[in-house]
């Protein structure tokens, strides 16, 4: 239960920094930071969850949109 608590305000998080970029930069510099939450909210459900699936798929995705933002920021 709570791992989609914390999806969910995760997935509302990120719509609101959606929402509130107003240039692109910008949003390459939020959706860092966003993804860096993402990634440290899967490690830290997963070392009180004992890291079961839904923590490992959290820290994935954080790890994995890191990587790809990271590749867009230095594209542009």
């Amino acid at each position: 239960m709570g791992l989609i608590a914390a999806f969910i305000g995760i997935v509302a998080i990120g719509i609101v920094i959606l929402f509130r970029a107003k240039r692109w930069r910008e949003y390459l510099d939020v959706s860092f930071i966003y993804f860096g939450v993402f990634a440290l909210t899967g490690l830290w459900i997963g070392f009180g969850d004992r890291f079961g699936l839904g923590s490992i798929i959290l820290l994935l995705i954080g790890i994995t949109g890191l990587i790809i933002t990271a590749l867009v920021k230095k594209m542009a």
